[in-house]
């Protein structure tokens, strides 16, 4: 897969979410608000996590926007009581169907400011807006392997944005850098992170994707269920995997020699460690993936700002 391939989302899968969401917007044209209630209780699925989010720290899955959601994005049935109205979500059909490429090249992604351990927020710049959309995702981890996000919001920040933002910036709330954003550049240019190396960066996760690339790693001695899961993990992120079911022992010990990598379970990790394998990494399948996103626990970004307040005034 080449690098542009990367950041592009499934075509299949972003003609079905298309043709849904088309659909919808069809309804509210015509349909009552019971009609529209009652095809609106059914998760659509935008597509699998995309390689970007997959490489911040988040395992395989699918993302689903809940269509009850859609009225408040679009301010379906909301009456602007004035133009300069913040807080008016708006988003058109054409933002709509752009969700799965905002999803899977996005210029910033943040953890959220205020349910940092469980959601992130995806912020791309679109044309003709003054401020980024925001992708608000709660993303539900189930294990080390599989997890769903749920877009639950999405909007343009137009309510004090660049402070919005650059106080996420300033607390260490991003993650990942598309560093292609005019918008954010102004942001990061006048704002210090507490510590860049913390921050994915889209040239970083090629970089790493290309290094995944060039080694080998066999599943072995996983039922296949939980293979094919281990499998999903990694080839996602750039791992060249083999699935040695069925072989002789002879073929099985052929394909573990000529491995860089062996992603085994915790229980034979040892067995493959001490064998003649110093030139080959060992390890479980979660030690060749990125580090889970929320490892690290993190307050609201409001108990931040205002600890730092409170520390201030007692320090005069």
């Amino acid at each position: 897969m080449n690098r542009t391939q990367l950041f592009i989302p499934d075509i299949i899968a972003t003609q079905t979410y298309g043709h849904q969401v088309s659909d919808l917007f069809y309804m509210f044209g015509y349909a009552s608000k019971e009609e529209i209630e009652a095809v609106t209780d059914k998760p659509i699925t935008v597509g699998e996590i995309p390689f970007v989010i997959r490489s911040i720290g988040i395992p395989s899955g699918q993302i689903s926007l809940l269509p009850n959601n859609i009225p408040h994005m679009i301010g379906f049935g909301q009456e602007k009581v004035k133009s300069d109205q913040i807080h008016m979500h708006n988003l058109s059909l054409q933002e709509m169907l752009e969700i799965p490429n905002m999803l899977s090249d996005p210029d910033m992604i943040f953890r959220s400011n205020t349910k940092p351990n469980s959601s992130i927020i995806i912020c791309r710049e679109i044309e003709g807006r003054s401020n980024p959309v925001i992708l608000a995702m709660k993303v539900e981890i189930q294990d080390s392997l599989s997890s769903k996000g749920i877009i639950v919001s999405g909007y343009e920040k137009d309510n004090s944005p660049k402070e919005f933002f650059s106080a996420l910036y300033a607390n260490g709330y991003c993650v990942y850098d598309g560093q292609r954003s005019d918008y954010f550049g102004h942001i990061k240019a006048n704002t210090a992170a507490p510590n860049d190396n913390d921050i994915r960066t889209k040239e970083g996760i090629i970089a790493q994707y290309e290094a995944n690339s060039k080694e080998v790693v066999a599943i072995l001695h996983e039922n296949r269920f939980r293979a094919e899961e281990i499998n999903r993990n990694l080839s996602e992120l750039g791992y060249h995997t083999l699935l040695p079911h069925g072989d002789s022992p002879k073929e099985f010990y052929s394909i573990i020699s000529n491995c860089t990598a062996i992603a085994c379970s915790k229980n034979t990790r040892s067995i493959f460690a001490n064998r003649d394998t110093k030139h080959i990494k060992v390890g479980e399948a979660t030690d060749f993936m990125p580090q889970p996103i929320f490892k690290n626990q993190m307050p609201p970004l409001s108990e931040v700002i205002n600890q730092r307040k409170t520390l201030g005034r007692k320090s005069r």
